[in-house]
C-alpha cells in the first residue's frame, strides 16, 4: 500500500551480499519527502500552483515510514531483507539531518536515537583509521550530529576533520594524507557553523550543539536560511549579543534552548540584541 523505489540506490554502498541496485533507499524516499514538502510549502506561500497540494500530500502521506533495525540503527534501505553496511565512507541514510531534522525525526525520540546509533557506528568504523577514508563522510556525521544537538559527535568529527586532512600548506586531502580534494573546504565550515547557529524560513536558533571545548567564542557574516545576516558573540556556552540585518522586511523568532524572542527586522537596518536570561 506505500510508493516504493525500484530500483533505488544509497551512493556507493550495499547491503552485505546484494548489488548497490537495491529497493526503497532511506536517502531517496528521504530527498523525496523533501521535495514534496518544499513544492507544498512553496504552493501555500502563492509561487506554485495550488491545484497539486492535495496530490503532492497523497504522495507524501504514502511514502515508506523511516525505520530502526534490530540493533537501533537508523535503516538505509527500507527493505526488509536488506541489512546495514556500516564499514562504509559514505552516510547517505541520515540525508533527512543533513539541512535542517526532518519533521518526521522532529518529535520522534526513537527515531534521533537511531540516527545518533548510525553516527556512532559510522564513526566506529573511522576511528581505527585515524578518521577514515573520504572526508566529506565526516561532514555528513557532522551535519546530522548537529543537527540533533548532538554537540560530542559533532564535535569530534570537526576534531577529525582539522587534523587528518590537511597538507602543511594547507591544502586539502580527500583521505589523510592523501588524494587531493576540496570538498572538506566548504564542508568543514558548515559543520562549525551548523554548530553555533542554525536556520530555517523563520527562526533562528542559536548555539544548538556547542561543545564544552567552545566556551567562548565569536561568529561573523553568517547568512541564514531566512534572509538574515548574523554576526554572534558567546561566553561561558551563553550567547551575549547578536547583531542582525535581514535583505528584506520579516518578522522571524531567535531561539537558544527553550527561550524565544520575537524579532520584526527591517530590510538593511542593523539590529543589536542582547541577551538578559534571567
Amino acid at each position: 500500500g506505500k510508493y516504493m523505489f525500484n530500483p533505488s540506490y544509497s551512493p556507493e554502498n550495499s547491503p552485505p551480499g546484494f548489488s548497490p541496485a537495491t529497493i526503497d533507499a532511506t536517502m531517496d524516499i528521504a530527498a523525496l519527502k523533501q521535495l514534496l514538502r518544499n513544492l507544498i510549502h512553496l504552493a501555500q506561500q502563492g509561487f506554485l500552483n495550488r491545484d497539486h497540494i492535495d496530490k503532492w500530500k497523497s504522495i507524501l502521506d504514502n511514502l515508506p515510514d523511516y525505520q530502526i533495525d534490530e540493533k537501533g540503527d537508523l535503516k538505509e534501505w527500507l527493505w526488509p531483507e536488506f541489512k546495514n553496511n556500516n564499514q562504509h565512507r559514505h552516510a547517505s541514510h541520515l540525508y533527512p539531518l543533513f539541512y535542517e531534522i526532518d519533521p518526521e525525526f522532529k518529535n520522534n525520540k526513537a527515531l534521533q536515537q537511531a540516527a545518533i546509533t548510525a553516527i556512532e557506528n559510522r564513526l566506529q568504523y573511522r576511528r581505527e583509521k585515524n578518521g577514515g577514508e573520504m572526508a566529506f563522510g565526516l561532514v555528513q556525521l557532522g551535519l546530522a550530529a548537529a543537527h540533533l544537538h548532538d554537540s560530542q559527535h559533532a564535535y569530534e568529527c570537526v576534531d577529525w576533520l582539522c587534523n587528518s586532512y590537511w597538507s602543511p600548506a594547507f591544502t586539502s586531502f580527500h583521505n589523510p594524507g592523501k588524494i587531493f580534494n576540496v570538498d572538506i573546504c566548504g564542508g568543514l565550515p558548515a559543520v562549525v557553523i551548523e554548530m553555533i547557529l542554525q536556520s530555517s524560513c523563520e527562526t533562528i536558533e542559536l548555539l544548538p550543539a556547542l561543545p564544552d571545548q567552545w566556551p567562548d567564542g565569536r561568529i561573523k557574516g553568517v547568512r541564514t536560511r531566512c534572509g538574515v545576516t548574523v554576526d554572534l558573540e558567546w561566553s561561558r556556552g551563553i550567547p551575549v549579543k547578536a547583531n542582525l540585518v535581514a535583505q528584506d522586511d520579516r518578522k522571524i523568532t531567535l531561539r537558544f534552548r527553550d527561550k524565544e524572542w520575537p524579532l520584526d527586522l527591517k530590510k538593511g537596518k542593523k539590529i543589536e540584541w542582547k541577551f538578559k536570561l534571567h
